[in-house]
């Protein structure tokens, strides 16, 4: 069962975004980093000694009814070598690089996972 018989299943689908809006994006990803930085109490993230991972073709990833199969592998540190310089503004960028600065922020939200909870102070007036 794929929870498509359960009552208020459409609903549910009606409800769920069908847009992303890029300026919210953005904004989301910088608080998150942020919040990163304070969880980690760090600026830098060590990448790990073993960076490789499967990287799997774009179609593989949507398509539910197959069962992807990844043949090809990329490296954080290629990925961070390939971006890293965008911070200072170069005159060409390509907007696929958005490819590799995806998979260093899945290492990140991998890492964030394995810290301990570090509540937030709450302002007080």
């Amino acid at each position: 069962m794929d929870g498509r018989d359960e009552p208020g299943h459409d609903a549910l689908e009606v409800a769920l975004a069908t847009t992303v809006n890029l300026e919210k994006l953005k904004a989301v990803v910088c608080r998150l980093i942020d919040e990163f930085a304070v969880t980690a109490n760090t600026t830098e993230v060590a990448l790990p000694e073993s960076d490789f991972y499967w990287q799997l073709d774009p179609a593989q990833k949507r398509d539910m009814a197959t069962r992807p199969v990844a043949t090809e592998v990329g490296r954080l540190r290629d990925d961070w070598e390939l971006t890293h310089h965008l911070a200072d503004g170069p005159e060409q960028v390509s907007a696929y690089s958005l490819t590799e600065v995806a998979e260093l922020l899945m290492y990140f939200g991998e890492v964030a996972a394995t810290l301990p909870y570090r509540p937030r102070e709450q302002d007080t007036p």
